[in-house]
């Protein structure tokens, strides 16, 4: 069995009588989830410097401890490994060997089935041995001894390998640390194993210039995370250019009209999150270079950030594919008696802030669901023994079952655009629904594609770059689209929409409905919801 304790470095308000108790249960349901962001980021996640324990067995004869992508440009790689086994000596210490197995040579190491096979793989090896060690915590914090320290523990020397890089590679390549003890599958000694405890540092060696000189330094960010900080630099300008865009036309919209739609926010959040996000995981990348682990609180907001801007875009999505922002004289609605369960959704998904704090229906309870589902997996799936920013490599369960809900709202979102265009009164309306369903298409069904594709057709150390970049693009492309569409005017939707209200007033439609609880009345202002 092995315990490992991972240190990590791969989207709305009015109120009256009748709906006072709804809107306190539903703040109270907000609350909530804020409870639970804030509690998750106290949880501990992986990276290239790994502190854990294990037990060796007959039936679990080796560990791996832990994994890394050396630059092709490197000399070098060196892994430091420490281990203790407690107050009980490894009898058979001779026997407990530290491998190194390159990626060229992994598949086979997993599919071999003996330990003797396994061991004939590896690249290095490296012997293990025991001593004890009085004061064991002060020499693990390089103090000196207080009189409360425990009497001692056995103790490994501090094991360094050097990875050396093989001649004529001209690739990045994996390398793997594993522990093995080949002697358990021939010899009973379960019951007499003592458990282990390990630190192990990884580090990846990389060229810079400094004062005209060619220098290899040591950091501990692994090859296939070298491109994170430009692309999320890249991604925190162009999500914080646009979400800064839609405050300036939000702005001039109130001055202008004393209106806007409440779309306008929920795009200019999600940009503004995006970019908080890809600036966190600077912040977190710029400290694991240095230590290895990173900053463990930008890197859990980077995630969750990540995760709620996913969210926003996906209910926004769902929402305009349903006809939000567009006039009943526009869109013809069925009578809720001849509705589908399908159809029934989508017509309470054409106004969700009616759906999420006024009646609570049916797309109510699907935006709440995709709020808590983003929220809990994205934490869920750093507890992960990932390489990196488990939240977007999706291999483990956590991260498939997020791709599934993409995959399904995806579907909801093309029936949805599909019934809203036949619905529509104006061909060129009809038009715009069309490419608007294969722009969601893509948003929502790219990823789960691109993910598929990249765990069979790519090598492992390009999986999570890939994945990262086709992330990274997809979701800057949809934030533009979906600036345009609330800051143009330039297409059937922007002359038919409520999101560019003219100056003057509601609509002749919103007029003759006499409808005062299609938007919140702020003084003057006024903030269109329907």
């Amino acid at each position: 069995t092995i315990k490992q304790k991972n240190n990590k470095g791969d989207g709305k308000y009015s109120s009256s009588r009748s709906t006072k108790k709804q809107i306190h249960n539903n703040n109270n349901m907000m609350m909530s989830l804020v409870v639970i962001v804030l509690l998750s980021l106290t949880t501990a996640v992986t990276g290239r410097m790994t502190s854990g324990n294990f037990v060796l067995s007959g039936t679990n004869s080796e560990v791996t401890l832990g994994s890394i992508a050396l630059s092709k440009y490197a000399e070098n790689g060196s892994v430091e490994l420490s281990l203790w086994s407690g107050s009980e000596l490894y009898a058979n210490e001779r026997n407990l060997k530290v491998h190194l197995y390159m990626d060229t040579n992994w598949s086979k190491f997993q599919k071999a089935t003996t330990c003797e096979e396994k061991s004939r793989l590896s690249t290095m090896m490296s012997s293990v041995s025991f001593e004890y060690v009085k004061n064991h915590k002060a020499r693990q914090r390089n103090k000196t001894a207080s009189k409360k320290e425990p009497d001692g523990k056995w103790a490994s020397k501090r094991i360094m390998v050097t990875m050396e890089k093989q001649r004529n590679e001209d690739r990045v390549h994996y390398w793997y640390v594993v522990i093995l003890d080949c002697s358990l599958e021939y010899q009973f000694q379960d019951g007499t194993i003592p458990k282990i405890e390990y630190t192990i540092n990884l580090w990846n060696s990389v060229p810079k210039k400094r004062r005209g000189r060619k220098l290899h330094v040591r950091t501990h960010l692994s090859a296939d995370q070298t491109s994170s900080t430009t692309i999320n630099l890249i991604k925190m300008i162009l999500s914080g250019t646009i979400g800064f865009l839609v405050v300036v036309f939000a702005f001039y919209r109130l001055v202008e009209t004393k209106s806007v739609h409440f779309v306008t926010f929920l795009v200019m959040t999600a940009a503004f999150m995006d970019a908080s996000s890809s600036f966190c995981e600077i912040l977190h990348l710029k400290w694991y270079e240095r230590n290895g682990y990173g900053w463990y609180l930008m890197d859990g907001l980077s995630s969750h950030f990540e995760a709620m801007t996913d969210a926003l875009l996906t209910m926004v999505l769902l929402a305009l594919a349903a006809g939000w922002t567009m006039p009943s004289d526009v869109i013809h609605v069925a009578q809720q008696q001849t509705q589908t369960q399908m159809q029934s959704l989508i017509s309470a998904m054409r106004n969700p802030v009616e759906g999420m704090f006024r009646s609570f229906n049916k797309a109510g309870v699907l935006a709440l669901i995709i709020i808590t589902a983003h929220l809990v997996l994205a934490q869920w799936g750093r507890v992960y023994n990932d390489d990196f920013d488990s939240y977007h490599d999706f291999e483990h369960l956590p991260g498939r079952i997020l791709l599934f809900i993409r995959i399904l709202s995806g579907l909801i979102m093309i029936a949805a655009s599909i019934h809203t265009r036949s619905r529509t009164k104006d061909a060129a309306l009809g038009r715009f629904y069309t490419i608007f369903g294969i722009v969601g298409t893509v948003w929502f069904q790219g990823l789960p594609l691109v993910t598929w594709i990249c765990g069979w057709a790519v090598p492992f150390h390009l999986r999570h770059p890939m994945v990262t970049f086709y992330n990274s693009v997809c979701q800057s492309l949809t934030l533009i689209f979906l600036t345009w569409l609330v800051v143009s005017n330039s297409s059937p939707f922007h002359k038919l929409s409520r999101v560019k209200e003219e100056k003057g007033g509601m609509n002749l439609t919103d007029s003759l409905s006499n409808n005062n609880t299609s938007f919140w009345k702020l003084g003057k202002t006024k903030i269109r919801l329907d």
